[in-house]
């Protein structure tokens, strides 16, 4: 016989889904607009990036300054979530479109503390997405002629030949 406690989580999660369901079946403007204000809520962004991981690409793609600035410079766990979503998109679409939002993530005032961990975040999205070209172009912009040693090993470890 099932525990009252499993029976309970059961119920929960049929009813999370059924809720979820009915959701998305709302206008799509509403549901990016409340996916956009969750991703700026730290204790929502967990749940939030599990939601976007399970619907299409054409919302990702709308939130991608967003998931691309937690994918580079979010908290570790969350980092990763937000890579993986972006992993997920279109490589030519994301090829056209990535260097942009990350072009507005240089564009904040970061201490220079937070640099290396900012730009190797980057440097290990493009090698990860295998975009060679802009990985050398934003490394040997950013990284090869730094003179924080830190940087330079950035460009060290990722410039590919």
């Amino acid at each position: 016989m099932k525990s009252e406690e499993w029976l309970d989580i059961v119920k929960t999660e049929i009813s999370l889904t059924n809720k979820k369901y009915r959701y998305f079946q709302n206008n799509i403007s509403l549901i990016k607009n409340d996916l956009r204000e969750s991703l700026k809520d730290n204790k929502e962004l967990p749940f939030v990036l599990n939601i976007i991981k399970d619907i299409n690409d054409i919302i990702a793609k709308e939130l991608i300054d967003e998931l691309v600035f937690i994918s580079v410079y979010g908290e570790p766990s969350n980092l990763a979530n937000a890579k993986d979503i972006l992993l997920r998109i279109d490589k030519g679409w994301l090829e056209i479109n990535l260097m942009n939002s990350i072009k507005k993530v240089l564009a904040f005032k970061f201490e220079e503390d937070y640099l290396d961990y900012l730009y190797r975040n980057i440097a290990d999205l493009f090698y990860s997405l295998n975009f060679k070209e802009i990985l050398n172009s934003f490394l040997d912009e950013y990284c090869k002629n730094a003179t924080d040693k830190k940087l330079q090993e950035i460009y060290e470890d990722y410039y590919i030949i």
